[in-house]
């Protein structure tokens, strides 16, 4: 028997694929830091899961899904965030962009002056008070999230070391393709974090090719 240290656990929470934070009437207040911007994933696109966005309009029987209004669902694009709700990583889902949480969040972005941009590191209460309202606050910078990234970059350093390969050089999908199998990270939150791959100093660039820097 062994108990887990610390980094132990935090290693299983990064080999882990993150869950989706689906905020329904019954959760109320949830304070959530932000490790991403907003992003729109259309039909076909890759989620921030690493899954193959494809909405369900039909049920098993082949017959055409309602929604509210009795009209037969289409394709449609869904709007999330990854971010940090109890020291745990999740996908926070803004549903579609015809929802009212989507709405009400750009709303307290935009009186709070915050880009989408600038929403990575950025703490927030967001609580649902009905089907349709919303209260949600800006609580600040949450300098913790640096921390997280910086995790990243080690569990990004010792993959690249364990890769095992005869060949030499790489571009730069190739290598985020790699590190998402290896971490089990979306390709979407190592693309955000590529310049920091490289400046840490464990990639030699040749143009456009990379190679892994043996020690």
């Amino acid at each position: 028997m062994k108990e887990l240290t610390d980094d132990m656990l935090d290693e299983i929470l990064a080999k882990s694929s993150m869950e989706y934070f689906i905020h329904r009437e019954d959760v109320g207040e949830v304070i959530i830091t932000f490790t991403s911007g907003i992003r729109k994933i259309e039909p076909g696109d890759t989620d921030s899961a690493g899954r193959v966005w494809n909405p369900k309009i039909v049920d098993e029987n082949g017959n055409p899904i309602l929604d509210r209004n009795g009209k037969p669902l289409e394709q449609w694009e869904k709007y999330e965030a990854t971010g940090m709700i109890n020291g745990v990583p999740y996908v926070y889902s803004f549903g579609g962009k015809r929802g009212s949480q989507l709405k009400a969040f750009i709303l307290a972005m935009k009186a709070n002056n915050i880009k989408n941009e600038d929403l990575p590191g950025t703490k927030w209460s967001i609580n649902r008070v009905n089907r349709w309202d919303w209260d949600i606050r800006y609580l600040g910078k949450d300098n913790s999230t640096s921390q997280s990234q910086s995790n990243n970059i080690d569990l990004f350093r010792n993959a690249l070391k364990s890769f095992e390969t005869d060949r030499t050089e790489f571009t730069k999908n190739e290598i985020i393709t790699y590190l998402s199998f290896a971490t089990h990270l979306p390709t979407s939150e190592i693309s955000e974090q590529w310049n920091e791959i490289v400046n840490s100093g464990i990639l030699i660039q040749r143009g456009d090719k990379y190679s892994i820097k043996r020690e």
